[in-house]
């Protein structure tokens, strides 16, 4: 999107909001179905097999249940810290931009003066 001066603009925020949102979604829904799954497996274990197997299912499946757990808090809660930086890199880049035009401006200034002669 540019703007009135035909530089580049970051979109309202209400777009972020719902990019956001869109995007939030389908990770949680999948998060739900692996939590689901491992319910249903536990569950399954402990009814179908006496406590002393059922225990031994959950201890096999529990190094797998670390690794999920480790991942969901991982995604979830740094996944804010990661919006934010992708944001201030976007803001970086065009503030970049817009003192490149600038300098880009005030060199052809300098040109357009020094090639007109210098007065005297």
């Amino acid at each position: 999107m540019t703007g009135p001066t035909g530089a580049n603009v970051a979109p309202d925020r209400e777009d972020d909001v719902v990019t956001e949102n869109q995007s939030g979604w389908p990770s949680a829904a999948v998060a739900i179905a692996i939590l689901a799954l491992i319910g249903t497996v536990t569950v399954a274990a402990i009814i179908r097999y006496p406590l002393t197997e059922a225990l031994q299912i959950w201890q096999a499946m529990a190094a797998i249940i670390g690794l999920v757990t480790g991942a969901f808090v991982t995604f979830f809660f740094t996944r804010g810290a990661v919006e934010t930086a992708q944001m201030q890199a976007r803001t970086a880049m065009q503030m970049a931009a817009e003192q490149e035009r600038r300098a880009d401006a005030a060199h052809q200034a300098l040109m357009r003066i020094t090639a007109g002669g210098a007065p005297g």
